[in-house]
């Protein structure tokens, strides 16, 4: 069965290959629908527009969609990340991310039908509904985020670091699709299926991998490892050397890296604003005189820029693993993000409608290099942490850690959601 040195083999590497993909359905239903955000156009579009609703005036519902969006599927993330960190009913990371995959599959499927269905006579009972579906699709993503995560807490270390790896691959695909269907002058409609269907097999593929990376020996070894008893939920901490209180265990395991965890916070916090909200809101300063660029700047300069950077700067702290004792200096990183947003603000973002704050830097290339080091920046701040907050407590605690750190990402996602808000209204 192997011991503690001497684990078995991850044939085929299905453990490793399992990991990548639980990172990369976690975030790929959230990234294609914000995506979408011309099918979102289109679906509220106030006038007769033509496909994707951008030939009259942008109404407050085709503006706020997506901070809605944010907020109210964040918000929803965080509160069941935490009541799924806290738990006190029975039920395993095993069973709980089992379920959650079968529950997002369905809440996609419903979201992919309403495409061909005509919402023009309903339209404000339409972004209810879409709101209502969507928190339902962050519920279930909650709950496979923080059991994921969890389980990937107590493998070695490059199994967390390939579930990351597969939340950052994720933005990079969503980003290549939606070029490829401006390139081949696909309708917002058709895009909006083949993102939503393209996510739906990305579950499928997921639910097929997981049972059989749960069987193996070597994912098994951990569990025990990991596990006071064979397929126990980490709320049930009752045969854990701290003993006490579950809030006392946590608050432990929280004081043991608790530097990791708000770096989590804090990454959250400052890129939620950035990435999707205000960058979503970008237009190149070259749009009049150039058709390549009103159809392919955001796309290109926005989303595939930041989604490659970050998926740069995981692949790089991976190379280069950030020394877990220089814990402070992971801090002041963190925090420095904050003068990117007040740079983008200031970049020409809705630039024919600014009512509160002027349009000072009149650039491509500094909003492309804004996204690019904000990217960056987001991954490998993301990637120490989460890699090394597990490593700062005992190995029995190691799924908690990982799953408060989760935990405070969320947090941090909901405050950058509802800070986008405050920020949009400044444009």
């Amino acid at each position: 069965m192997g011991t503690l040195a001497s684990p078995p083999i991850d044939r085929f590497n299905l453990s490793l290959c399992g990991s990548f993909l639980l990172g990369l359905v976690v975030l790929v239903p959230w990234n294609f629908l914000v995506m979408a955000d011309d099918y979102w156009k289109y679906k509220f579009r106030s006038d007769n527009a033509t496909d994707g609703g951008n030939s009259g005036e942008i109404n407050e519902n085709q503006k706020f969609f997506i901070s809605y969006l944010s907020s109210v599927c964040n918000g929803i993330y965080l509160v069941v990340l935490f009541l799924n960190t806290i738990s006190t009913v029975r039920v395993s990371s095993v069973s709980r991310i089992s379920g959650s995959l079968i529950g997002t599959t369905l809440a996609m499927i419903l979201t992919t039908v309403f495409v061909e269905v005509n919402t023009d006579s309903w339209k404000d009972e339409f972004l209810v509904l879409s709101l209502v579906i969507a928190g339902l699709t962050s519920f279930l993503v909650a709950i496979l985020s923080g059991s994921s995560t969890g389980i990937c807490g107590f493998l070695p270390q490059r199994f967390m670091a390939a579930c990351l790896l597969g939340q950052s691959v994720g933005g990079v695909l969503c980003a290549s699709v939606q070029i490829g269907c401006l390139a081949f002058g696909f309708s917002s409609q058709k895009t909006a299926l083949l993102f939503f269907s393209i996510a739906i097999c990305i579950l499928l593929i997921t639910s097929i991998v997981w049972p059989l990376m749960r069987s193996t020996d070597f994912f098994r070894h951990y569990q025990r490892i990991a596990s006071c008893s064979d397929d126990v939920s980490v709320s049930d901490v009752s045969c854990m050397p701290y003993g006490g209180s579950r809030l006392t265990v946590f608050w432990r395991v929280f004081l043991q890296g608790w530097q990791f965890h708000i770096t989590a916070l804090i990454a959250g916090t400052f890129s939620m604003p950035i990435f999707p909200n205000l960058g979503y809101a970008g237009q190149s300063v070259n749009v009049d005189i150039s058709p390549f660029l009103k159809t392919f700047f955001l796309p290109l300069a926005c989303s595939l820029t930041y989604s490659l950077a970050d998926v740069s700067g995981r692949y790089f702290e991976n190379l280069r693993p950030y020394n877990p004792s220089r814990r402070k200096l992971l801090l002041a990183l963190s925090f420095s993000r904050v003068l990117l947003i007040p740079l983008l603000l200031v970049c020409n973002l809705n630039p024919l409608k600014r009512n509160v704050t002027e349009v000072l830097i009149r650039s491509d290339e500094v909003f492309a290099l804004i996204m690019l080091v904000a990217g960056f920046s987001n991954g490998f701040l993301l990637n120490a942490a989460f890699k090394n907050s597990p490593g700062a407590t005992s190995l029995e605690y190691q799924e908690i850690s990982a799953t408060i750190t989760v935990c405070f990402y969320g947090t941090g996602a909901t405050l950058g959601s509802l800070l986008s808000i405050l920020l949009l209204k400044l444009l």
